[in-house]
């Protein structure tokens, strides 16, 4: 939320996987090279927001202006054990993302950038949910 202030893996979420910390440091990385060549903030980030039972979703923000939404990759887990597809949802959109199965906690969910095209900068948070 702050220009300038970055983090990614285990600073963020504890116990992560050595693969998911570095995706997401190459996310941030890029990121910080653009702040660093004097690239405006991004004015109006999506906040993703993790619905219980889900744990935590990063990254926490996404700016359709700057960013290729086919490289990017949400990672997801659940606090605890939960059965259900993986839905993403913004506003009255509702993408559902798989099939039926069982979260287990500390299994990381995936969702690719293919599912975040039809995001719209200006219909608020997009929500990350198991129904």
């Amino acid at each position: 939320a702050r220009p300038g202030i970055f983090a990614a893996g285990n600073l963020l979420h504890g116990a992560c996987t050595a693969d998911t910390c570095a995706h997401e440091g190459r996310r941030a990385a890029g990121a910080m090279a653009a702040h660093l060549d004097d690239s405006p903030w991004p004015e109006a980030p999506i906040v993703l927001v993790a619905d219980d039972p889900v744990a935590w979703v990063s990254p926490g923000r996404l700016s359709l202006a700057s960013q290729d939404l086919d490289g990017v990759r949400l990672v997801a887990t659940v606090r605890a054990t939960a059965n259900g597809a993986l839905v993403l949802r913004q506003g009255t959109n509702e993408v559902r993302v798989t099939r039926r199965r069982t979260w287990v906690p500390g299994r990381l969910a995936y969702v690719a950038g293919r599912y975040l095209r039809s995001l719209d900068p200006m219909s608020g948070p997009l929500h990350l949910a198991i129904d």
